[in-house]
């Protein structure tokens, strides 16, 4: 009866989580000369050259602004997807050849 309770608190804990996890990925919209803006931006960590990265996260934008908003989603998967292949690539085993 124990372990289940502490089973129970346990997955209580993964739902939480999951609930109230703050958002990777953004897109910031404006209207600028009767067309709407949009502006993918991803959570990074800030990086300063002379100390390298601080425990601080900050908003990055893309290079520029895209005219639809599909565009900005792409962007957005796109960069999803490189940090799966990053995550896959440091778990990936090496064969050391003398």
């Amino acid at each position: 009866m124990k372990k289940l309770k502490i089973l129970l608190v346990m997955l209580l804990g993964v739902v939480s989580l999951q609930v109230y996890s703050k958002p990777k990925y953004r897109i910031e919209t404006w209207v600028e000369r009767g067309e709407r803006l949009y502006q993918p931006q991803q959570k990074v960590w800030l990086r300063i050259n002379s100390i390298g990265r601080l425990p601080i996260k900050i908003w990055q934008k893309g290079q520029y602004p895209l005219k639809t908003q599909k565009e900005a989603e792409q962007i957005i998967l796109n960069w999803e997807q490189d940090n799966l292949e990053k995550n896959l690539y440091k778990h990936s085993q090496y064969i050391i050849i003398n």
